[in-house]
């Protein structure tokens, strides 16, 4: 139970590491967050293993991951010999690949899976404290933009945000009525702190994410109007309150939606369509990080980075892996747990085309992996958290046990 514990939490700071360790309250840690986190999960992902092999019950979930990292080999032949693209590969094989292997063996634990999005909700829930009432809390000198002390803007509103779509799924999940209303009231809030930070790609993915889950999810079928309703209260509320603050960050992401940024727009709409027209003259690719050549580390939309720097060969696996975990988390969305993490796959692949690169966007790799060890709910009556949940793709051998895990399925939200 402890090792699903520290696993699932680990990997939520993990995902978030580089937007938590600049925060003075890290400063008592004598290693690097990141690296700190790292060598957790690494111990995590290794007892898990030898206990597997010690009781016959070895997962084959981790080829996946693997086999595309493996494809992720053939552009590095290409690539520039800058300090830039080889400090992407490193981070690339190394963190990034940890963020989609780890999921396939910690997250075989029912447990661990709950940990991990209690661990993600506790770092929004700090990190909005923080970016609210912290005492270094303005992005710059020129705006009242807010975030977290210590981090960028774009991490803080991701951080923020995704507690914001948790929240608002706690209001239909089976905890008891009081904590359901108060999530349901906490959600707006932190969509409101993340608006503040004026960061456009995390709060338009929370948004079209949380209209996304209650069109779709299984779990949400029953209670689909007042999903809508519950919606529409939150986006609205957050927004009106954020209005009400005079922010600059408001304006920013208005003038983004309307499409009146004249300079964001058009400097984003150039670096797309210089990265489509270099992939359509180098279909296999340029290399990683060898997009800088253009006077751009990334193009800020990680189907392109991919395409463009990987080739088509590597950009079709990828979509193709995208598609197969959305469809497999959508079968199995009965259940708030698969319901949770389909959102967090939502939220973090439309992030993931705005914002940051490739190894920037940890949690879309963790989600996109998750995918293929979360179980159906009918599937889930397992004996105790140390059981696979992954259904398919587990090498079967007769361990059982009595102790079962408990049910999670939606209650409504009153």
């Amino acid at each position: 139970m402890v090792l699903e514990v520290v696993g699932g939490v680990t990997l939520a700071v993990l995902a978030f590491s580089g937007g938590l360790k600049g925060n003075a309250f890290m400063s008592w840690l004598p290693l690097d967050l990141t690296i700190a986190s790292v060598l957790i999960v690494v111990l995590c992902v290794f007892f898990r293993a030898v206990r597997d092999v010690m009781n016959s019950d070895i997962s084959l979930n981790s080829i996946l991951p693997l086999s595309l990292w493996i494809v992720f080999l053939f552009p590095v032949m290409g690539m520039m010999d800058t300090d830039f693209s080889n400090e992407k590969v490193r981070i690339l094989f190394s963190v990034t690949l940890l963020c989609a292997v780890a999921p396939t063996g910690i997250f075989r634990s029912r447990v661990a899976q709950i940990a991990f999005l209690a661990g993600l909700f506790l770092i929004s829930l700090l990190s909005a404290g923080g970016t609210a009432f912290g005492s270094d809390n303005y992005a710059d000198d020129y705006s009242n933009r807010l975030t977290l002390e210590g981090s960028t803007t774009i991490m803080t509103a991701q951080m923020v945000s995704a507690g914001g779509l948790l929240a608002f799924l706690g209001a239909f999940s089976p905890l008891p009525k009081k904590w359901r209303i108060a999530s349901l009231l906490l959600a707006p809030v932190l969509l409101y702190v993340s608006i503040l930070t004026g960061s456009r790609g995390p709060v338009v993915s929370v948004v079209i994410s949380i209209v996304a889950i209650v069109l779709v999810a299984k779990s949400l079928r029953k209670y689909r109007v007042q999903g809508i309703l519950g919606a529409v209260a939150v986006i609205g509320l957050g927004v009106y309150q954020a209005m009400q603050s005079g922010s600059d960050g408001v304006g920013r992401i208005l003038t983004f939606v309307s499409g009146d940024d004249a300079a964001g727009g058009s400097g984003r709409s150039y670096i797309y369509s210089l990265a489509l027209e270099t992939s359509l003259e180098n279909p296999f690719g340029i290399g990683w990080g060898s997009f800088l050549k253009f006077g751009h580390g990334y193009p800020h939309n990680i189907l392109l980075e991919i395409l463009v720097e990987g080739g088509v060969l590597v950009f079709i696996i990828v979509v193709i892996l995208l598609m197969t975990a959305v469809l497999r988390l959508y079968r199995r969305s009965e259940g708030m747990l698969a319901t949770a993490f389909l959102s967090i796959l939502f939220v973090a692949f439309i992030n993931a085309m705005f914002s940051s690169d490739i190894n920037g966007n940890k949690l879309l790799w963790i989600a996109l992996f998750a995918a293929f060890v979360i179980a159906r709910d009918e599937d889930s009556s397992i004996s105790g958290p140390d059981r696979d949940t992954s259904g398919d793709m587990r090498a079967p051998v007769g361990m059982t046990s009595t102790s079962p895990t408990p049910h999670w399925s939606p209650g409504p939200a009153h």
